[in-house]
Formats: C-alpha cells, sequence, structure tokens
C-alpha cells in the first residue's frame, strides 16, 4: 500500500471535524506540500522527523482529537500501513 498522498491527508482532515478551519502539511525545511485555508487562530500540530501537520481548529473542535487525529494521519503520509 502507498503513502497517503499530502492533498489527500488535507481532504480527510478537514472531513473528521466540523470544526477545522485550515490544514496543512509541511515537508522538509517547512515546505507546503498541500494546503487548504489560512492556519490562524489556535493551531493543533503533529510532528514527525522533518514533517508536520498543522491544523487551525475553532472553538467547537476538540483539541486532543484533532491533534491524535493529525499525529494518525502524518503516520499514513510517511509510513504507509503493510496489509496483514
Amino acid at each position: 500500500m502507498s503513502a497517503l498522498p499530502p492533498q489527500l491527508a488535507v481532504a480527510y482532515l478537514r472531513a473528521l471535524s466540523c470544526d477545522v478551519r485550515a490544514v496543512a502539511v509541511h515537508g522538509p525545511g517547512g515546505a507546503v506540500l498541500a494546503q487548504d485555508g489560512v492556519l490562524a487562530g489556535d493551531i493543533v500540530r503533529a510532528r514527525q522527523a522533518d514533517h508536520e501537520i498543522a491544523v487551525a481548529i475553532g472553538p467547537h473542535a476538540l483539541p486532543a482529537l484533532v491533534g491524535h487525529d493529525a499525529e494518525r494521519t502524518l503516520e499514513l503520509v510517511l509510513h504507509p500501513e503493510h496489509p496483514a
């Protein structure tokens, strides 16, 4: 199975919460690999190696849950799952 493309990761995270304002996937050196919306306000981040997913959330989002979703999504971007 191939890794999750960054643009699909953005769409996936947006679909998981009703109060996600923006999502960005950053690669090495902070290069923007995919982005939807403007990152402003409260930001939840997931980092691994030289990659990051940043999610701007509104007042109705659950930050811990969005953080968990961002971490798991970043895992899928960097390390594809292997079928059992």
